[in-house]
């Protein structure tokens, strides 16, 4: 395997109320939030590389994750996402100090009534919860110019600029099922645009979902996405990258799954998991 990408989402606490929308083989994924209701995640994302068996690289950010419903009305909910305690696992000392100091985000979306995002309201948070940090910390290896700092200040720049949308694709990824219904093991294909590591363009892909277990309240769906060769390889051809890169872009896929809860709307547990392999 070349190198994979896991952007995971995993609630902490138990959920309650209202009735759901099922029958024996069908299920519709509503919202069925509460005003002033709250419930507590945790969001891990992990980047590594295999060289055969052996891990080459490891790097997990991990952080707490409140979400509360700060209002509802008959044609909408408001809700605020708060990511805090942010924690890393990396060799890097620049990033790993930097990230310790990350002040929290919040940020206010709008979803419909039965739980599709809308818009975000409110994320200005997110490009500056690492501002103070970068001023305590950055200043000691501003002033060295050898090849190890250098590249410590690289990969703490490539990790600032790829939290924003980290983040923000935790939030779409919780709401993906909304607004959706599914018949217990079919398969449904989706059009859909994937954003692949090292290229600029979305490129056009296929979303296949199927309803994979459907119980007294609960449901799971999982999904396998692909881009279209068709299409990647006209990219490729344009930009060249090297064999290698290219063998790997063309084996990428997407796979995920979600654990719903049918009675509230809301996600027990979802995850992505974006692998290219050689």
């Amino acid at each position: 395997m070349k190198a994979a990408t896991i952007c995971l989402l995993v609630c902490l606490a138990p959920f309650f109320s209202v009735a759901g929308a099922r029958s024996d083989s069908t299920a519709v994924f509503k919202a069925a939030f509460l005003s002033g209701e709250w419930q507590p995640y945790v969001m891990q994302s992990t980047d590594y590389a295999l060289n055969g068996p052996d891990t080459t690289f490891l790097q997990r950010l991990t952080a707490s994750v409140d979400v509360v419903v700060t209002d509802s009305t008959a044609d909408r909910y408001m809700l605020t996402w708060r990511f805090h305690d942010f924690a890393i696992e990396t060799d890097s000392r620049l990033l790993k100090a930097v990230v310790a100091k990350a002040e929290p985000v919040t940020v206010t979306c709008l979803v419909s009534p039965v739980g599709i995002l809308r818009e975000f309201l409110n994320w200005s948070s997110l490009t500056t919860c690492l501002d103070e940090a970068l001023k305590a910390e950055l200043p000691s290896y501003a002033l060295r110019s050898d090849s190890a700092a250098k590249r410590e200040i690289e990969r703490l720049y490539a990790f600032r600029s790829g939290l924003e949308g980290l983040l923000l694709r935790s939030i779409r990824l919780f709401h993906q099922l909304h607004g959706y219904g599914y018949d217990l093991g079919v398969v449904v294909d989706v059009p859909t645009l994937l954003a692949l590591p090292g290229l600029t363009d979305q490129v056009p892909g296929t979303v296949r979902k199927r309803l994979d277990v459907l119980d007294e309240g609960t449901a799971v769906v999982s999904t396998v996405s692909v881009p279209d060769t068709t299409h990647l390889k006209a990219l490729l051809t344009r930009i060249k990258p090297t064999r290698e890169e290219s063998d790997a872009l063309l084996a990428t896929k997407m796979t995920g799954s979600t654990v719903f809860d049918l009675k509230t709307g809301w996600v027990f547990y979802t995850f992505e998991a974006l692998e290219q392999a050689i």
